[in-house]
């Protein structure tokens, strides 16, 4: 089982990585009236559900009009499920992804590059653990 500290900060950077990638692509309440996203995890289910409702409720409450519908599966079946949903065309809208697969999804040109915008906004890239952007970056990016 993984700790609740650990678990805690990897939530954090997902839900980062959502304003992120919600900031960069431009939506806003403002701009619509709601927004439904999807987040398929595999670390969550089943001891820490309680720990990742209650991040979504304060990503959901700093966000409004973004609701987040999470989406789990067992860790045995993730990966298989995730590729068959992207080869499909219907991957979720931000979904957890391990160290060890990150090169393989980043090589096929399935993750959003959002170095510009961290590079752009100190306060944002200061509030995402350092050794997450360490590890998740390719190419220096």
């Amino acid at each position: 089982m993984k700790s609740p500290l650990r678990f805690g900060k990897t939530m954090l950077t997902a839900m980062t990585l959502l304003g992120i990638l919600f900031s960069g692509l431009g939506l806003s309440a403002a701009a619509q009236d709601s927004v439904e996203i999807s987040y398929f995890t595999f670390s969550a289910a089943p001891d820490q559900l309680d720990t990742l409702d209650a991040m979504i409720a304060a990503f959901e409450e700093q966000n409004p009009g973004i609701t987040v519908s999470v989406e789990t599966a067992p860790f045995g079946d993730y990966f298989t499920e995730l590729q068959t949903r992207i080869a499909a065309g219907d991957a979720p809208d931000v979904f957890e992804l391990n160290y060890e697969n990150f090169v393989t999804y980043a090589s096929r040109g399935v993750l959003l590059d959002v170095s510009d915008r961290l590079e752009a906004d100190a306060a944002l890239a200061g509030s995402i653990f350092p050794r997450a952007l360490e590890a998740f970056n390719m190419d220096g990016a």
